[in-house]
């Protein structure tokens, strides 16, 4: 190790260097090591010029790094102030308000925060000291833990709308969210620079509640999950005007979500849509051409498990011309299938395509379906009785067929 004023260590000397360090992480967290050994080298990495650190840290990986900022609090401080590497912080177990306080006071720099799960009690106030301690946050994400208690998950009203005030995140997710009181109305006026919503569980979103959000949200905002919420969508059409620069839009399982509402969602959502996923829903799919129309880039199309998606539906939303679909997915649908050749000029662009547990898909439905897709479509994915798996392999040699039974 070098004592000189620049402390560099010698190329030569660096890998076998490193292998000193890794060996060392090992040991530190075996059940035999030597404490007094372990303390000694631990000593001398806490002690080591700066220059030679840094070259440590350039040629471990993240893993090693936080196996070695753990070893000790030295260690942590001086990595932290040299590495840029800790900024995003994704903490797997509970975590309880002391927890919390521990984080906000010993984590140098947050830009990243996922916390699966926060139990709520008491964290209320944390959470707000945590987001004024950490200006440099960009993204949240939690799943919260319920509790039967209304005054205990009065907490998560305080997290939530904490969260959701925070000028300057990208990104928020929140999971399971047991919304006890109206907090939608205590929010900022503006909120310029969010790019990703995901509110994932919230059983008690109301259709007002997710309007005065979006409006708040709506000028830069990218991506939107609603998974798992009763929003039936009524209004929000006159309530939020545009969201002009949406690609992704998630709605599974908003079980009160119908055709008309799912029009009115995606009329606002203007022509830069790339993703849209309705699985589980009830939309019978009647009148969506028209919208269809209006999302000239949509490119993924998910309605798995639309149960009441028929093949007149898909046809009408199939059949515009100039499209630009590359993956479909109507799997635990009742489509058959037939119609397919003379309802759909082409889909040109399709690559992959998900038909599994289609119970009414016939063998020559199928046939049709793939008549339909370009030279591009690589993946099918579909029921293994539904056609002679040889017949299909012969037929289309360059796509791969995955036969689910």
């Amino acid at each position: 190790m070098s004592k000189g004023a620049r402390g560099l260590l010698p190329p030569a000397c660096v890998p076998v260097f490193i292998q000193w360090i890794l060996m060392l992480i090992v040991h530190l967290f075996s059940e035999d090591r030597n404490k007094l050994r372990m303390e000694n080298k631990l000593s001398n990495l806490e002690s080591m010029v700066v220059y030679d650190l840094m070259v440590v840290l350039k040629y471990l990986n993240k893993k090693d790094k936080g196996a070695l900022r753990a070893s000790s609090t030295t260690l942590r401080r001086r990595i932290d102030e040299l590495e840029k590497t800790f900024k995003i912080w994704r903490i797997h177990g509970e975590v309880d308000s002391v927890r919390l306080r521990r984080l906000s006071d010993e984590i140098c720099t947050i830009q990243e925060l996922a916390i699966y799960p926060l139990i709520t009690p008491g964290c209320g106030p944390v959470f707000n000291y945590l987001v004024e301690k950490h200006k440099e946050l960009e993204s949240i994400s939690i799943e919260f833990v319920g509790h039967e208690d209304t005054d205990e998950n009065k907490d998560q009203d305080e997290i939530v709308l904490t969260t959701l005030s925070h000028n300057n995140l990208k990104s928020i997710t929140i999971y399971g969210m047991k919304n006890t009181g109206d907090i939608t109305g205590r929010l900022p006026s503006t909120y310029p620079n969010l790019v990703k919503l995901q509110l994932t569980d919230w059983h008690k979103l109301s259709d007002k509640g997710l309007m005065k959000i979006l409006r708040r949200y709506r000028s830069n905002l990218r991506e939107l999950k609603l998974d798992c919420s009763n929003i039936t969508g009524v209004g929000i059409k006159r309530g939020v005007k545009s969201l002009p620069n949406l690609e992704s839009l998630t709605l599974i399982s908003c079980s009160n979500l119908e055709n008309g509402e799912l029009v009115e969602i995606l009329s606002i959502s203007g022509s830069k849509l790339r993703y849209l996923d309705v699985s589980y829903t009830s939309i019978p799919g009647l009148g969506l051409d028209k919208i269809f129309k209006s999302l000239p880039n949509l490119e993924t199309l998910i309605m798995n498990g639309c149960k009441e998606l028929s093949n007149r539906e898909l046809l009408e939303i199939l059949s515009i011309p100039g499209s630009k679909l590359r993956y479909l997915d109507v799997s635990w649908t009742s489509i058959t299938g037939v119609g397919f050749k003379n309802g759909v000029k082409s889909l040109p662009m399709l690559e992959n395509l998900w038909l599994a547990f289609c119970d009414e898909l016939t063998e020559g439905g199928l046939l049709e379906i793939l008549s339909t897709a370009g030279n591009r479509l690589k993946t099918v994915h579909v029921n293994g009785e539904t056609v002679a798996e040889e017949t299909l392999r012969i037929q289309y040699p360059s796509i791969q067929f995955n036969f689910v039974f």
